[in-house]
């Protein structure tokens, strides 16, 4: 079984349109975080003064470098892929590196994402893992909110606007979700004691 990571929120993925960016990779270095985005295939990755391909890089490795590994569970199990990430030093900061991950399907070894890594030295390639899997959980979190609770469903003209609407949906979709495991929790007769179950039950929350 794939070893599982307690992470401080100092993380930040996201898809390729954020990967891309220059500005924002910079950006998210500037504030003291870390990051696993996702590139296209051209994306260049310099190692001192020369430019490389990510899907050049990749290709310099050998077949026994890869590695299957789940990307955290999905609604048929884990979700397994090949992985292998080639990690640098830093140029500026001497306890980062830099590194390239890339993501292989096992029914379609053509089929490869690549990402962008900026991580402190020594980050085991589990953990690189970790982090890219977890877009998974947004953007399923983003796709039930917009078929239970519409947030997509919004026509408005001003940033204020679309900011309450997009608070509220997130803020019911919130509640939805407390109180689906609520039930799950009733159904299985065995209620959670802890400190959240007694601030539920003192708000009448627990049988609802």
């Amino acid at each position: 079984m794939q070893r599982r990571f307690r992470l401080p929120a100092q993380w930040v993925t996201g898809d390729a349109v954020y990967g891309s960016d220059h500005h924002l990779r910079q950006f998210i270095q500037a504030q003291g975080l870390h990051y696993v985005l996702t590139v296209s295939k051209d994306q260049s990755f310099w190692i001192g003064k020369q430019a490389h391909r990510v899907d050049a890089l990749i290709a310099q490795q050998s077949e026994a470098t890869w590695q299957t590994l789940s990307a955290g569970s999905g609604s048929k199990g884990h979700r397994l892929y090949q992985w292998v990430y080639c990690h640098f030093e830093h140029p500026e900061h001497s306890q980062l590196e830099r590194g390239v991950l890339a993501r292989r399907s096992l029914q379609d070894p053509t089929d490869i994402t690549y990402y962008l890594v900026s991580a402190p030295i020594g980050t085991p390639i589990e953990q690189v893992v970790h982090i890219a899997g977890m877009r998974w959980t947004i953007e399923t979190c983003f796709q039930t909110a917009k078929a239970e609770v519409g947030l997509d469903h919004y026509e408005v003209r001003s940033w204020h606007g679309w900011y309450r609407h997009i608070t509220l949906c997130l803020l019911a979709h919130a509640f939805l979700t407390v109180m689906t495991t609520l039930e799950i929790e009733v159904k299985k007769g065995e209620p959670n004691t802890g400190s959240l179950f007694e601030f539920k039950r003192k708000l009448g929350l627990y049988y609802l």
